[in-house]
């Protein structure tokens, strides 16, 4: 398919037909013809993601996690790339034009070659809309697993149960605890709460069940491979810290809720490690008498929050692909109609995001500083949508 998109982005294509009815198609960097431009907020969230690798530990012992604090997201190079002309040196989008190779200061000596097709949805695409619907459907920690670790089997924890009586009431209990799994990128963070949602829900064989997966990370893409060993990207700390900085934005970030929230992550309220499996002493527990523990409910501002890391996500493998105005449309709706728990609705979440675009300042520095005038104007949903046109007018 022959188009002239690349040459939005700055990429003027020639064609050239052969004799033998074969025909080439080349594109020329011209900064002249450039409309489009990366945007501060998108080149911010490339330089706010923390890169790392992991080192080999010592004969089968911990393994340390180096970090790169000035690195940011690697998908940046293979979506903007530096190219030195004789007008000089200028930020090109790559997306329909890519290149083979990119040097480590951003800079290409390649040359770019002509895109044919367009891709409709690629596969890490339908798994961040994977990750969307399950996190709406009341998973977050499963959603944010296909950010930062993928679904495979062999990296879930089981979920085991045992019984135990109650000194005082003599009453049996089912305790129920996670068999971590051994494997270095395991998933144990998903929590016995959540696991019993899933495995109680009805549509768990045809959504749920994680044994049908077998998938990496879609941050690993960008930010390397994950592992048990990191302390920083972790579902306590990012979603605390996401919570926190949305908060903020709506002045909220005393609210009790929000309060009650972090401190809930940050205390890791989960049951994750494995059960002393020696008989406790004392009366035996009944097993046709068991009390069965509540599941808790999800906390919808664990579930905003996540979806927020998803629409980062989004930006980061999607870039300038034609989705992204569609995708916090969409994100902004499913804000209004769950309720936010009083912090941020999804009209406000949307104007505030869009209206930060050309700030250059990290992604939450200093929220109050976003253009006041495109904020008030996308307060208003009529204005997300390109009016049709009016006839007869």
């Amino acid at each position: 398919m022959l188009s002239r998109t690349a040459e939005i982005y700055g990429f003027v294509p020639h064609s050239t037909t052969f004799g033998s009815g074969s025909a080439s198609v080349i594109v020329n960097p011209q900064w002249r013809s450039r409309q489009v431009q990366p945007s501060n907020a998108y080149l911010r969230l490339n330089a706010a993601q923390l890169y790392k690798s992991v080192l080999p530990g010592n004969s089968g012992g911990k393994k340390e996690v180096e970090y790169f604090e000035s690195v940011g997201d690697a998908r940046k190079f293979a979506t903007i790339a530096t190219i030195e002309q004789e007008e000089g040196r200028g930020d090109y989008i790559m997306k329909y034009a890519p290149v083979n190779s990119v040097m480590s200061n951003g800079e290409t000596k390649s040359n770019p070659n002509f895109k044919h097709y367009r891709s409709l949805y690629r596969l890490s695409q339908v798994y961040l809309r994977y990750a969307e619907a399950i996190n709406r459907a009341g998973y977050p920690r499963l959603a944010f697993m296909v950010l930062r670790d993928g679904i495979n089997d062999e990296k879930m924890p089981e979920l085991k149960d045992s019984l135990r009586v109650d000194a005082k009431t003599g009453k049996t209990h089912r305790v129920y605890y996670l068999d971590s799994a051994a494997v270095e990128n395991a998933t144990n963070y998903i929590g016995v709460n959540e696991l019993r949602r899933m495995k109680a829900d009805p549509q768990f064989a045809t959504f749920l069940d994680y044994k049908k997966f077998k998938n990496d990370g879609i941050h690993e893409l960008g930010c390397g491979a994950n592992t048990i060993y990191d302390d920083k990207y972790t579902y306590e700390n990012v979603v605390a810290q996401r919570i926190k900085d949305e908060a903020k934005i709506a002045g909220l970030e005393s609210a009790p809720e929000v309060q009650q929230a972090i401190r809930k992550l940050r205390a890791g309220v989960r049951a994750d490690v494995v059960e002393d499996e020696e008989t406790p002493q004392g009366p035996q527990p009944d097993p046709e008498n068991v009390v069965e523990p509540q599941i808790e409910p999800v906390d919808q501002l664990e579930i905003n929050a996540v979806e927020s890391l998803i629409a980062d996500e989004c930006a980061l493998e999607m870039a300038y692909e034609g989705t992204r105005m569609s995708d916090l449309i969409r994100f902004a709706r499913h804000r209004n109609v769950a309720g936010t728990a009083g912090v941020l609705n999804g009209t406000s979440w949307l104007a505030w995001k869009i209206a930060r675009r050309n700030v250059d300042k990290a992604p939450f520095e200093d929220v109050m500083d976003y253009d006041a005038a495109l904020y008030g104007l996308l307060l208003n949903e009529a204005n997300w949508y390109v009016k049709s046109p009016e006839y007869g007018k």
